[in-house]
């Protein structure tokens, strides 16, 4: 199985470094970062279906990214330095939305940090 992009079972993995700089008072991945690197992956898979690196109204004038809601669940803390796997599946199509479920994997992807 391909270790990055899209996967047989119709997931989609992005890698993503995490930095020292991103870390909490305790020295684990604030949780802010998770939303950041979660839109930065969404973009990834974006780019990927559509062929096109922007989302820029003059060139997709359909397209429109708005986050109606978001859950997120921590698990494991991440301590960075390090390369997560961050995993997207579709969920849910509508007419006019879709739902990502998304899930934050150690580089190894046998931890799972959140979801």
């Amino acid at each position: 199985m391909p270790a990055t992009g899209l996967q047989p079972d119709r997931s989609f993995i992005v890698p993503m470094k995490t930095w020292f700089d991103q870390t909490d008072g305790l020295g684990i991945l604030h949780h802010s970062h998770y939303v950041l690197l979660m839109e930065r992956a969404q973009k990834a898979l974006f780019v990927a279906l559509m062929g096109q690196d922007t989302l820029d109204p003059q060139i997709a004038p359909d397209v429109y990214v708005v986050v109606r809601d978001l859950e997120l669940h921590y698990l494991k803390p991440v301590r960075p330095e390090c390369i997560l796997h961050i995993v997207l599946r579709v969920t849910r199509v509508r007419a006019a939305g879709l739902t990502i479920a998304f899930e934050f994997w150690n580089e190894a992807q046998t931890v799972l940090h959140a979801r």
